[in-house]
Parts: C-alpha cells; sequence; structure tokens
C-alpha cells in the first residue's frame, strides 16, 4: 500500500472512531476530564463536605443569632430611675409669726377683769360698763360671743360695798369666783347655771385661795391661821369638802403653790427635798367620779403652781422670778425647760401659752416648737387658757386707767393642732 493509501486510511479511521464518540455521549452535557478519572468520586467527597461545612459555619455564626433575635419574647423597656429629690423638712406644730390666729373680743365693759373662756362664752368681772377704774367690780357677768351680749349672773349681797368680785371660773354647770375684803380674807362664791342660784362655799380669813374647778368639784388652798394651811376638794352637787392635805407654813412654804384638778386628775405639791433637789407631787387619777391614788410624782426640780391637763404637767420652778423657767414634764418624766424669763402661764389641750418680754408665745409639746402669737407691733399680758382658746391683753397703749387708755383690749386666738 502505497503511503498516500495509508494516510488516506488513518483520516478515514480517524474520522471513523470521532463520529462514534460523538454518537456514545449524544445528550450528555459537557463531562470534565476529572469526571472520567479515577480521583473524581475523592473530589467529590471533599467538595460535599467543604460545602456542608460551610454552610454549618454561615448557619452558626448568622442564622442562629438571627433566629433567637426573631423569636425570643422582647424584654420592656427598663423604666428610667426617677430623679431622687430632696426630702422638705416636716412642718412643725408652731409657726414663728402666729399672729394671724388673734380677734379682737369687742365686750361692752371698759373694764375687763380675769376673763376666762368656756363654751364660746367669757366669764369676767366688771364695774359700770364705761367706768375706766370703777370702785369696784361688783358685777359677775358672761358675755356669749356669737350674740355679743353680756348677761350679769345673780350673786348674793357683798359683805362690804368696797369689796371686789375676782377670778371667776365657769363650765357647762358651775361659776365660782372670789370675793375679797379690802382687809383681808373673803368668801368663795358658786353658782348653779342649771337653778340660777348663787351660795357661799367658804369664808377664809388670810390671803386670796386658788381657784380650780372641772365638773361638779372645786379645789383650792386656804389659810387656816398664821403658819396653817389646807387644801380642799369640794363637791359642789352634794356641798360637801374634804381636807386632802394640811401644811404648816414654816416647814412647808410650797403650801402657796397652787393645786390643779382636770377631767382625769388632780395633783398637789407634797413635799421637797431641799438636799437632793427634788419635788413629791401627788396625784389622784379620776374615772366615772372617784379618785384613785397613783404613785407619785418625783420631779427633779422645784416645783411651783404645777397644772395639769392629764397629758403633762406644767410649772415654775420659782416663785415668780424672771430668774426661773417655765418647765413640763409629759406622763410624769423629768421635766424640759419650756421658757426662761416668763411672766405668767396657761395650760392647754395641747400647748403651753406664756407672757414673756410683753409678747404672747405658745409651745407645743409634741415637736418642742414655739411661735409668737401676739402681733409683733404689740405688747400683750396673758389673761388665761381652757382648752384651745387662749385670751390676753392687749397692753400696746398702756393699761387701763393710763393716759390716752380709757378701756381694756381683750385678744382672742383659737390655737390649733392640725399642721
Amino acid at each position: 500500500m502505497s503511503i498516500f493509501q495509508r494516510i488516506k486510511r488513518y483520516f478515514k479511521r480517524k474520522r471513523m472512531r470521532k463520529s462514534l464518540r460523538v454518537r456514545a455521549y449524544a445528550g450528555k452535557r459537557g463531562v470534565s476530564k476529572v469526571h472520567s478519572s479515577p480521583l473524581g468520586p475523592i473530589i467529590k467527597i471533599v467538595v460535599i463536605v467543604l460545602v456542608v461545612a460551610a454552610a454549618g459555619f454561615a448557619v452558626y455564626k448568622w442564622g442562629i443569632p438571627f433566629a433567637k433575635e426573631l423569636f425570643a419574647e422582647k424584654e420592656p423597656a427598663p423604666t428610667p430611675t426617677p430623679k431622687v429629690s430632696a426630702t422638705p423638712a416636716p412642718e412643725t406644730y408652731a409657726k414663728a409669726d402666729m399672729s394671724d390666729l388673734e380677734t379682737e373680743v369687742l365686750i361692752p365693759h371698759w373694764f375687763i377683769s380675769d376673763p376666762y373662756f368656756y363654751n364660746n362664752k367669757i366669764i369676767y368681772t366688771s364695774g359700770q360698763k364705761a367706768a375706766t377704774a370703777p370702785n369696784s367690780l361688783n358685777n359677775v357677768l358672761i358675755y356669749d360671743i356669737a350674740s355679743e351680749d353680756s348677761v350679769k349672773i345673780a350673786t348674793p349681797d357683798r359683805l362690804s360695798e368696797q369689796n371686789n368680785y375676782l377670778e371667776p371660773l365657769m363650765n357647762e354647770h358651775w361659776v365660782v369666783w372670789l370675793e375679797t375684803v379690802a382687809k383681808g380674807g373673803g368668801r368663795i362664791m358658786a353658782y348653779d347655771r342649771m337653778t340660777q342660784e348663787s351660795f357661799v362655799l367658804r369664808e377664809y380669813s388670810y390671803g386670796m385661795p386658788k381657784l380650780q374647778l372641772s365638773e361638779d368639784f372645786c379645789m383650792f388652798n386656804v389659810s387656816r391661821g398664821a403658819n396653817k394651811d389646807s387644801l380642799y376638794l369640794y363637791d359642789l352637787s352634794k356641798k360637801e369638802s374634804v381636807i386632802l392635805r394640811s401644811y404648816n407654813y414654816n416647814n412647808e412654804p410650797y403650801s402657796l403653790s397652787r393645786p390643779s384638778i382636770c377631767s382625769t386628775e388632780m395633783i398637789w405639791i407634797d413635799g421637797m427635798d431641799y438636799e437632793l433637789g427634788t419635788t413629791t407631787i401627788k396625784s389622784y387619777k379620776i374615772k366615772e367620779g372617784r379618785a384613785f391614788e397613783q404613785a407619785p410624782y418625783i420631779i427633779n426640780s422645784y416645783v411651783f403652781d404645777p397644772v395639769t391637763n392629764g397629758e403633762v404637767i406644767a410649772f415654775l420652778n420659782t416663785q415668780r422670778s424672771y430668774e426661773g423657767d417655765l418647765m413640763v414634764s409629759i406622763g410624769g418624766e423629768q421635766p424640759l425647760v419650756v421658757a426662761s424669763g416668763v411672766l405668767n402661764f396657761g395650760l392647754g389641750d395641747n400647748y403651753i401659752a406664756y407672757t414673756r418680754d410683753e409678747a404672747i408665745h405658745v409651745y407645743y409639746w409634741a415637736d418642742g416648737s414655739t411661735g409668737r402669737l401676739s402681733n409683733m407691733n404689740s405688747r400683750a399680758i396673758l389673761a388665761s387658757v381652757n382648752e384651745n382658746i387662749c385670751l390676753w391683753y392687749d397692753i400696746t397703749d398702756g393699761i387701763i386707767g393710763e393716759k390716752e387708755k380709757d378701756r381694756d383690749v381683750l385678744k382672742m386666738a383659737d390655737i390649733p393642732f392640725e399642721r
């Protein structure tokens, strides 16, 4: 065979082999040489592993946090922390200036002696209505604040035309007062408001008794001789009396100190130990009209004129000296100083009123606060205190009888306790 024929046969066979390959793989996409290689399966496994690993990493990195955030319950937004403000200081019962409480009482009589408030009425003694300095205080009068009327109560005939009526006290049923004799001594008088009858409770020869009134009972101390004093409790409804304590003035000068009685307790000074500086105050508790002796109060102080309302005892620690102090004992505990340089004082339901430096002050023992009751531009002297009412004289223009002073000026205040 010639060379030409051999070349022609080569190309003919080549074309035949190509034609057979095309027919054998007809319809299949192009397959790489890797598929036909022995390493093909291994490569496929490696590729699959890599793909799975990549997918797992993507799920762990982004898918799971996204799912948690998507399906987790959203917590409520935190409440902003409130700003803490400073707590204001609590108010005290007393204010520095309490003069907004005062009102003037326009009693028709120009001379008003020893006014005392009870149940919207004021009892006092006086002479003639327009007298600036009456010859005698021969009337016991009750002024009704609502109606502005003043009524004179029936009194027994006086022992003398010059005798004076002083220091009246009143409650729902009774009125008591003193008839003083110019030369000394006098009588303790009483008036029944139900029957409108008056009577002599007791006569006395020396000094002036210090009356105390509560319900049907009147307490007073009287001199029975040069050196002998006695303390009495008088039952006005039965007109009977009992001596609670007898004193020898030479050894017991505190017998001059007034007793005190309220609806729940009566007290008086029973003894003093000058070496120890203590005072013994006798106490009887009152319940259902009967008195029961209880343990005495032992006060580490000199005590003069103690007054009780059943909760506290107020007193002076000297016999009316500006060098002393006004004191208060709460529940029988050792006393606290209320004020120094006090002229006089009165005990109310929740407060003590007193005169100092010609001004009226109020002290609340509940918190120890003090305020001025009388006007800052006025001068004043305390007249009396009962329950929540305080009475005082305005003496800015002087006292009655002085030049340009033709009548007493009486002020009143209802002392609050709520803040």
